[in-house]
């Protein structure tokens, strides 16, 4: 009797936190090798009004050494730099720190992930455990992620709900029966979903084709995407997941095997790193090695060679229109605008996105020292933008920013 009204309470908690997502057969195809070669200026002030730079508050208890995570929920946000987990308001300002580094209760090793629930639980992942928070901080409990011991745990995640989650299966063996799970917060899976692309590696390694996918929410769907898949799908009410988008890459793409070796087969080739989605567009960070897209040789600084954006190109899709373009690469050695969109607003730094919130924000994040040096720049200097009273506004920032200070976020908004 017990077996029944569990495997009820199951079945209704699946359905009913889905109930209410409208299925869409349709397929689109979006063709990036006809449009990567053929890169245009794409100006900021075409797809938004304005841009928001927000500080990120610095003392001597709460110094970021990058932003690797960010999250938001309601009127805070939640950012990690591998080690610490803080929560700001919306305007930078620091609110409390999240947990702390160790191996105590409520504490992490490090911050590979943070991610809030639907209902305002804070989830964070510190290499095979998975530890809830509630908003204040307060620590409620650990759990194990799913994976196979000494081999994978699983790495990208989303929650469903405060009992499910949707995650990605590392394919590091090359063997995995299934690509992605649904699974409760105890381990227990509850759907499977087929892996069709095995392979014989030369080797078994860590390898982030295979650790990472997008997996993100919009408009109360889920969507997923492998590094190593060319299809973007969304899971249903039914947890089947459908083909939504088809990237064509065409002969830029990586032979699968290829993608878990030392190096591609194909002379020139390229894959999408991450898609950016919001209502009206969807923004492709597309990484190749494509000659005419790469600077030909390195920056030197303090005698180390660095390849500062030599192989990352921005595309966007306007879903209205069926539409393509990629932004040009400049042939400046200043990384902050080699490679995005044309800050024409303020004449700030190239706009390349790291995160989508709410929907319909993408965020950039810049170090206060590399913000400082660029506002000082010769180029910036002279640059004239369509809102010179914005660039002013920007001029005033820099000049607050000490070179150690947190690192700065930039938001925008595209037009609808």
């Amino acid at each position: 009797m017990m077996d029944i009204v569990y495997a009820f309470c199951v079945l209704f908690i699946l359905v009913g936190c889905t109930r209410n997502i409208k299925r869409d057969n349709r397929v689109t195809a979006i063709d990036i090798e006809s449009k990567v070669y053929n890169p245009q200026k794409i100006y900021l002030s075409d797809l938004t009004e304005g841009v928001e730079y927000i500080p990120l508050n610095t003392s001597e208890d709460i110094f970021l050494r990058g932003v690797y995570q960010l999250s938001k929920y309601k009127e805070f946000l939640f950012i990690s730099d591998l080690n610490n987990c803080i929560l700001y308001n919306i305007d930078g300002t620091f609110v409390t720190k999240i947990g702390r580094q160790g191996s105590g209760p409520g504490e992490y090793r490090y911050v590979s992930r943070i991610v809030i629930s639907p209902a305002g639980r804070l989830y964070i992942q510190s290499l095979s455990d998975l530890l809830e928070y509630d908003l204040n901080g307060k620590f409620i409990r650990k759990y194990k992620q799913i994976g196979k011991p000494g081999l994978w745990s699983i790495q990208s995640w989303l929650p469903l709900n405060d009992s499910l989650f949707f995650g990605q299966i590392p394919n590091f063996s090359g063997n995995e029966d299934s690509r992605a799970l649904v699974y409760d917060v105890y381990g227990n899976i509850k759907f499977e979903f087929k892996n069709y692309r095995k392979f014989q590696p030369q080797r078994i390694e860590i390898n982030n084709f295979a650790n990472q996918a997008n997996i993100y929410s919009l408009n109360n769907l889920v969507y997923f995407k492998e590094r190593v898949n060319d299809t973007l799908f969304y899971l249903t009410d039914k947890f089947e997941l459908h083909p939504k988008y088809v990237f064509n890459l065409g002969n830029l793409s990586i032979p699968y095997n290829d993608f878990f070796q030392d190096k591609s087969s194909n002379n020139q080739f390229g894959y999408i790193n991450n898609i950016f989605e919001t209502e009206n567009y969807i923004l492709i960070d597309f990484i190749s090695n494509i000659p005419q897209l790469k600077r030909p040789e390195p920056v030197v600084e303090d005698g180390i060679e660095k390849w500062y954006f030599t192989n990352k190109i921005l595309g966007i899709y306007q879903k209205e229109i069926a539409r393509l373009e990629f932004s040009s690469i400049s042939k400046t050695e200043d990384k902050l605008s080699r490679t995005g969109l044309y800050n024409d607003i303020d004449g700030g730094p190239k706009f390349y996105p790291e995160y989508v919130i709410e929907d319909s924000i993408l965020i950039m994040t810049i170090e206060a020292l590399r913000l400082k040096e660029y506002v000082a720049s010769e180029s910036f200097k002279t640059y004239i933008p369509k809102f010179p009273n914005k660039k002013k506004e920007l001029e005033m920032l820099a000049a607050c920013l000490k070179e150690t200070d947190n690192p700065v976020l930039v938001l925008v908004t595209f037009k609808k």
